[in-house]
């Protein structure tokens, strides 16, 4: 019987702590160069939409796959989408803060390419930002594509 040791679940679990326990070091670290503060926040299961405080994020899985490299091991590719949902009364600085939030995750992920360990290899494969509804709520999304490669082993 192959078995993965929860794998998918933990590695979801280890990409929100090390989100959570490192994107704040790297948004400061812009703030401090273009001298001004974008908010730092959380990373967890939630409606990015209905919150009362802002900046908020989540993260939810995206479609993996797995691939026997051995006989007793799998390469996992594993996607992640993360939200990041965010709020300010005046347009130009709701589009600068949202900008600040996708360098913050390039460089957290392309100077630790390993998330920590958590993985042989992570890439952001995509980011797009979705500006306010002119109708709605000044609430913008940053939309992140978090992929991650690693090796399991499938022996009982």
């Amino acid at each position: 019987m192959a078995v993965s040791s929860g794998a998918v679940e933990q590695t979801l679990l280890d990409v929100q702590s090390y989100f959570n326990a490192n994107f704040a070091t790297y948004l400061t670290a812009i703030d401090k160069r273009l001298g001004d503060d974008a908010p730092t926040f959380g990373i967890g299961a939630r409606n990015l939409t209905t919150g009362k405080s802002f900046p908020q994020a989540a993260i939810v899985q995206d479609p993996g796959t797995a691939e026997r490299s051995g006989n007793a091991y799998a390469e996992l590719t594993l996607g992640y989408n993360i939200g990041i949902s965010v709020s300010h009364s005046k347009a130009d600085q709701l589009e600068k803060n949202m900008a600040r939030y996708i360098d913050a995750a390039l460089d957290m992920v392309l100077e630790n390419p390993t998330l920590g360990g958590i993985c042989f290899e992570a890439n952001l494969t995509n980011w797009e930002t979705v500006p306010p509804d002119p109708d709605g709520p000044t609430i913008g999304l940053v939309l992140l594509t978090l992929e991650l490669s690693l090796e399991v082993s499938t022996a009982a």
